[in-house]
């Protein structure tokens, strides 16, 4: 029974849940609106997560959130959005962390 409980415990403490794919929010720093692409956001970020088109044109996120079973959380995202043209018309980031 002492196994269990201390298997249980080790479980617990190793306990954390991670969404999306790592992403760095200072790397728009290197996209400028109205003249990169949203080619050129995808060789730099990878694949997006998430991708809505529309008639005006996309949206393009990148997030990534880790969380453990003690409360710490690092989350990070990036939002860039293009026109019909595929040219970046506004971009935003974001990055937090908990302990």
């Amino acid at each position: 029974m002492k196994v269990f409980g201390v298997l249980s415990l080790i479980l617990v403490m190793a306990a954390c849940v991670t969404v999306g794919s790592r992403v760095d929010p200072s790397l728009t720093d290197q996209l400028t609106v109205g003249t990169s692409t949203r080619a050129d956001a995808i060789a730099l970020f990878g694949k997006p997560g998430t991708v809505t088109d529309s008639t005006s044109g996309s949206v393009l996120i990148w997030h990534y959130t880790h969380a453990t079973a003690f409360g710490g959380a690092k989350a990070s995202m990036v939002v860039l959005t293009f026109n019909q043209e595929g040219i970046l018309t506004d971009k935003t980031q974001s990055k937090t962390e908990t302990h």
